[in-house]
């Protein structure tokens, strides 16, 4: 068995494109939730995920402040861990889906593209391969507020601080 974490940023950095998506996602959806901008899945010391600052889809080893991150804490087989780093490695390198990020969030236009990835997104995708979580099969309908609102309303998770 191992364990992995689901980070989610929970303070909106300087960045602009960070302040855009927090706006639009605290108007239009998930007001609960909406004090989420990014998402990483953790796995060991090392986190993947698809960042605009990073350029794409990449892993890193990242320090996770307490006072702007939450998480969720699993346990999956060892199984659907190696199906995840799989299915990782052949996205590793894509770019990060900038015009997704756009529709999806200020405009509600959600749009499927396989060769760019946003955050919830891809982490939407690699918990696919975990069994026993309820997501639908449309990753790209997800933010990273959405996700936290669907892990822990239909799937009895905690977010952990």
């Amino acid at each position: 068995m191992v364990n992995i974490k689901i980070y989610f940023y929970k303070n909106y950095t300087n960045n602009i494109i960070s302040r855009l998506i927090h706006f639009f996602q605290t108007i239009l959806k998930c007001k609960e939730y909406a004090k989420y901008t990014h998402v990483e899945l953790q796995i060991g010391e090392t986190s993947y995920s698809s960042s605009f600052m990073d350029g794409g889809v990449r892993k890193k080893n990242i320090n996770y402040d307490e006072s702007h991150w939450d998480f969720i804490e699993m346990i999956i087989s060892e199984e659907e861990m190696f199906s995840i780093l799989d299915f990782f490695e052949e996205q590793e390198g894509k770019k990060y889906d900038l015009r997704n990020i756009f529709l999806s969030q200020f405009f509600n236009f959600k749009n499927d593209n396989c060769d760019k990835w946003v955050c919830s997104e891809l982490v939407t995708k690699l918990l696919s391969f975990v069994s026993g979580i309820k997501l639908n099969n449309k990753p790209y309908e997800y933010s990273p507020c959405e996700l936290a609102r669907e892990l822990i309303r239909n799937n009895n998770m905690k977010i952990g601080c």
